[in-house]
């Protein structure tokens, strides 16, 4: 149940003491920059949003050219940076975690020469460590490789 105390405060719902999305012209009262940082703040997540998507359509794009419809081909290409297997690494300490490492950074490059854009070597050690590429768990962790029990 929606709320209005004044005709120019924002409606609340009252379920959930917090302002209703139904109205645009408040939303948009709401958001809308109230200095010039703001304003010049706004424009750069803009850009950067449209940076961000811009990229995205154009790996789309990069992805079919070089792989099609081949999914096994992409994954052997990006397994091909680990040599097929994952990496265990043997970490004691969260400070001995890296960001790159020199497979990440060949992976970037092979990427970019592509044409792929927006992926550095952070980017693609991040996703190699999403993939299960590497195991970057310290060897503390139950999900360290090392610690695992099973088939």
């Amino acid at each position: 149940m929606m709320s209005y105390r004044r005709e120019n405060e924002i409606p609340v719902d009252s379920n959930l003491n917090r302002p209703t999305m139904t109205n645009p012209r408040v939303m948009t009262k709401m958001n809308a920059p109230k200095n010039e940082n703001q304003r010049t703040g706004c424009a750069e997540n803009w850009i950067s949003i449209f940076t961000t998507i811009k990229s995205a359509i154009n790996n789309a794009k990069v992805f079919v050219e070089h792989f099609g419809a081949d999914e096994d081909a992409f994954s052997e290409f990006l397994w091909s940076f680990v040599d097929g297997e994952p990496v265990v690494n043997y970490r004691e300490r969260m400070e001995d975690i890296t960001v790159t490492t020199e497979a990440s950074t060949e992976m970037s490059k092979a990427l970019k020469k592509m044409g792929f854009s927006f992926i550095g070597p952070t980017t693609c050690y991040a996703m190699m460590q999403a993939a299960g590429m590497v195991d970057d768990h310290l060897v503390s962790c139950f999900r360290h490789t090392s610690n695992r029990r099973g088939p």
